[in-house]
């Protein structure tokens, strides 16, 4: 069973909440955020990509692809 939370607040809600809380759980609270920027970091590195991975990513460029686009005329 999970028992994380799944509830999204606005940050300034959640600054505001962590400010009002005592100096202990606050430290508790960087600190947990901080294993978990750590862990991504490291996840991140452990993924070898090698130039041409992504080349079958794009499947269909438009022929007019780089022509200059009508709504940008009063600009150029």
């Amino acid at each position: 069973m999970d028992n994380s939370l799944n509830i999204k607040f606005p940050l300034d809600m959640a600054l505001y909440f962590v400010q009002s809380l005592p100096t202990d759980y606050q430290n508790a609270i960087l600190q947990m955020l901080l294993n978990k920027t750590q862990e991504k970091a490291t996840t991140s590195q452990k993924l070898p990509f090698e130039y041409g991975a992504a080349k079958s990513a794009i499947l269909y460029v438009a022929p007019d692809f780089n022509a200059p686009l009508e709504d940008f005329n009063d600009y150029m």
